[in-house]
């Protein structure tokens, strides 16, 4: 039996407010022993996060993330969920009469055998409109991978040496050490 995927979704997330690398650290990388710039340094480490996040499609620190797809999935359709899976919080569904209330749904099954888990419904996806997963993304500061958190740090010394909008793609090491992460998101 084949199996398709359904695409329209919105995701938002809650970032952990932990910081995966300390402003410390950043100060040690970027051999700063002041404290003048601290808030400067902590702005451009929590940007540098970020650009990380987003070119390897994942969360550095768990994060809560809410997935709506705007749509029920057709019959033989899977949902493919848009970050690594940390834990499943909980998968409902609402209706177009009851737009605000979302019914739990137990049908669903999580295939992780991708690094992008799916979501099957073998006994078919319930009558509605919307379908809503809410799930925990990211690793523990003790699991984050070495080679994303030098990204992090390198990303960092790009914007803190260069201030204006002059960097136009991520410094080639920064690209090399967050490809396997990259490669990972497309399976």
């Amino acid at each position: 039996k084949t199996m398709t995927k359904y695409l329209d979704t919105s995701v938002s997330v809650t970032y952990s407010a932990d910081l995966p690398v300390t402003v410390a650290t950043a100060k040690q990388h970027l051999r700063v022993t002041h404290s003048s710039e601290d808030a400067l340094i902590e702005l451009y480490l929590r940007a540098a996060i970020r650009v990380v996040e987003e070119n390897a499609h994942i969360t550095l620190l768990e994060s809560t993330v809410t997935q709506i797809f705007d749509a029920m999935p057709a019959p033989g359709q899977y949902l493919d969920l848009s970050l690594p899976l940390t834990s499943l919080t909980s998968m409902s569904y609402n209706t177009v009469e009851a737009p605000a209330d979302f019914t739990t749904f137990t049908g669903g099954v999580i295939d992780a055998g991708y690094n992008r888990p799916r979501i099957y419904a073998p006994d078919g996806w319930p009558d509605g409109w919307q379908f809503k997963v809410i799930y925990a993304s990211g690793y523990t500061a003790e699991t984050i991978p070495k080679p994303l958190i030098v990204a992090v740090l390198l990303t960092l010394s790009d914007m803190y040496e260069n201030r204006t909008d002059s960097v136009k793609q991520l410094p080639t090491a920064v690209d090399h050490l967050i490809q396997p992460f990259k490669e990972m998101s497309k399976i």
